[in-house]
């Protein structure tokens, strides 16, 4: 089954995974940073090259380079001379140091350690500086002459006149500066390896066919889960649905002994009450009437508060009226 293109979840491709989560990192910042620094120094250090070649008298052109430096006193004259000493020792010397590191296999160069490169990069880094020697049919180290079977050419600046010493100077910068990019290069390369990488493979989703997963959705599904499968959470849910039915059909039990110590039962002691004679009234008789009269909707309302509470009080006019309704018509008969 040939691998898929796009994640079966979010629909994109492992490119447009990459550009979208591709954020730089810290070190990688700092390390673009130090590649425009260098780039700026060695713009500059191209200017100083120019001044360097305007500074040096006529007279001393020819003179050897190795006798001039290490008499920097009797010659003062030359105002550049103790740059040129300082870019000597700053570049040439430091390259000859990486030639002799990169072979040997150990120390630093620069922020990057020798031991954790790895062949090609070593590779690399040792044919540039064997390209350069080349160029000028010069070794950078005195290390490199003493090697079993290597040419015999000069190390450093032996047999080099001042003129050619500071040209030897100004491509050995050049040299040295790109030398540091291809350095960071490499460090930064490392910096982009140890970020996590976005991908697309077929992932086994049980009681169901591979699906093409990107690593960024499958490490957010935390468990891949199929109807009916053992251990899912609808079983564990049923016993809970079940406990709060059965609650909810239970009613609550009423603490009556805490409400009955709030509250003190209060014995009242009734005396029995007489019952008044009532008059006879017969039924139809103008007696009956007028106290029909008497207790209306209104009257009964006021006087039998417990009848009012219970009876709208449209309905107990309508019974009203049809109360006089049948008296009126009993008195025209």
């Amino acid at each position: 089954m040939p691998e898929a293109s796009r994640c079966w979840v979010c629909g994109r491709s492992a490119e447009e995974i990459q550009s979208s989560l591709d954020a730089e990192t810290p070190e990688e910042a700092e390390i673009k940073k130090q590649i425009s620094q260098i780039t700026w120094f060695r713009s500059k250090f191209l200017e100083s090259v120019a001044v360097w070649r305007r500074s040096v008298p006529r007279e001393f052109k020819d003179m050897d380079f190795t006798f001039v430096t290490n008499n920097a006193d009797q010659f003062r004259v030359i105002d550049v001379l103790g740059e040129l000493i300082d870019a000597k020792k700053l570049m040439l010397d430091w390259l000859g140091e990486a030639s002799n590191s990169l072979r040997k296999g150990d120390g630093t160069l620069g922020n990057v350690s020798v031991a954790t490169l790895n062949k090609n990069e070593n590779e690399s880094l040792t044919r540039a500086l064997e390209l350069f020697e080349g160029k000028w049919h010069r070794y950078l180290s005195k290390e490199e002459k003493a090697r079993p079977g290597s040419a015999v050419l000069p190390v450093g600046f032996e047999g080099l006149k001042l003129a050619d010493g500071l040209e030897y100077i100004a491509a050995g910068g050049m040299f040295y500066y790109d030398f540091q990019t291809q350095l960071l290069d490499v460090a930064k390369i490392k910096a982009a390896s140890s970020k996590p990488k976005w991908t697309i493979g077929l992932v086994s989703v049980p009681g169901n066919p591979k699906v093409a997963l990107c690593n960024v959705c499958e490490s957010l599904i935390k468990e891949l889960r199929v109807p009916g499968r053992e251990g899912g959470r609808t079983p564990e849910r049923a016993p809970i649905a079940a406990s709060v039915k059965e609650r909810a059909s239970t009613p609550e039990p009423v603490e009556v002994a805490e409400t009955a110590k709030a509250v003190p039962a209060m014995a009242v002691e009734v005396a029995p009450v007489a019952a008044a004679p009532e008059p006879e009234v017969v039924e139809g008789s103008p007696q009956f009437v007028e106290l029909v009269k008497k207790i209306g909707p209104a009257n009964a309302a006021k006087e039998n508060t417990n009848r009012g509470r219970f009876l709208h009080e449209h309905r107990m006019k309508e019974d009203w009226e049809e109360v006089v309704k049948d008296l009126g018509e009993g008195d025209g008969k």
